[in-house]
């Protein structure tokens, strides 16, 4: 294995000389191809037979844009293949098939040749995928943030992928994880995405919430004053009768205050049982935010009469 190995490295090496970089025989008033591109091009042949297959590319990659050869088109390819990149791959493949080598040096057309039999090795390789949906005015179909067409075969790198589908603000996701060899994936898609949470605001149920507790605390504050003026006046009332008892005998001067004093404390009743209700009600909706994920246990509220006031509790 080792001498093999030895063998085709050395075989490998004689056909990345500076001949198999050269530009074909150029005229004499053309210069020759730079040396820095075939140092290049031997330096990435270093790294690609230590499989340092992004560094071997990037070499490759400086050596085309410095002189061009359908050899270090050829090896980018190959490195992108070991990389995981097909669908790169296969671009380069293609580059490497369309030129045009019939009076080129014969390393040239001998990459020409490597380049149609990998190519048809490395479409075996290229997992796609195929989307179903209706498509209508104005929606919008992605394929990792890049526009795609629905029943249209897309070639994809394996890895994660995630297709988007939206409609009139509806959003729909899909994700998928391809594997090199994979068949032909169908992703299908409902004639109408689902309306998903509204991005940069709070959820419905969060705003609801909100409103309702700001207005239960408000009522409490409220039915809070208006109990103190109810005992205000209750106690205005007490200091004219006698302390050692009730007012025995109803008292005409004192009637109107009796009856402010009433109207206050029924007044309170009501703020505070309105008040603890819609405080409770919102705290819920804030807190349990109704549609998402259930908990195990079920979230409660409660309001009850505690002595002169109101008890606010719960579990959530």
């Amino acid at each position: 294995m080792i001498l093999r190995n030895l063998i085709v490295a050395a075989c490998v090496a004689t056909s990345l000389t500076s001949k198999a970089f050269a530009q074909p025989a150029p005229a004499p008033s053309e210069p020759p191809a730079p040396a820095s591109a075939v140092e290049e091009g031997q330096r990435g042949l270093a790294f690609y037979g230590e499989s340092r297959w992004q560094e071997a590319f990037e070499s490759f990659s400086r050596a085309e844009q410095k002189t061009h050869s359908p050899v270090f088109v050829l090896y980018m390819a190959r490195s992108l293949g070991h990389l995981g990149r097909l669908v790169e791959a296969a671009v380069l493949y293609r580059r490497v098939l369309d030129e045009d080598t019939s009076n080129a040096p014969p390393p040239w057309r001998q990459a020409r040749l490597d380049a149609g039999a990998e190519l048809t090795a490395l479409r075996e390789r290229i997992p796609a995928i195929e989307i179903r949906a209706a498509l209508g005015a104005g929606d919008v179909l992605t394929v990792d943030g890049k526009p795609a067409k629905p029943l249209a075969r897309i070639e994809l790198d394996p890895g994660p992928h995630e297709i988007v589908f939206v409609r009139a603000g509806r959003t729909a996701k899909k994700s998928v994880a391809l594997r090199a060899g994979d068949a032909l994936t169908t992703v299908s898609f409902d004639s109408e995405p689902k309306p998903g949470p509204r991005e940069g605001g709070a959820p419905p149920s969060v705003i609801a919430g909100g409103v309702l507790l700001g207005t239960g605390i408000a009522s409490l504050v409220a039915g809070a004053i208006t109990g103190g003026l109810a005992l205000k006046l209750a106690g205005d009332v007490h200091e004219v009768c006698d302390e050692s008892a009730p007012c025995p005998v109803p008292q005409p001067e004192l009637q109107p205050d009796i009856d402010e004093a009433k109207r206050f404390g029924d007044a309170t009743t009501g703020l505070l049982v309105a008040g603890g209700a819609l405080a409770a009600t919102g705290l819920v909706l804030v807190l349990v935010r109704p549609g998402a994920a259930r908990a195990t246990a079920i979230p409660s509220a409660y309001v009850m009469p505690a002595g002169p006031g109101l008890v606010i509790g719960g579990s959530f």
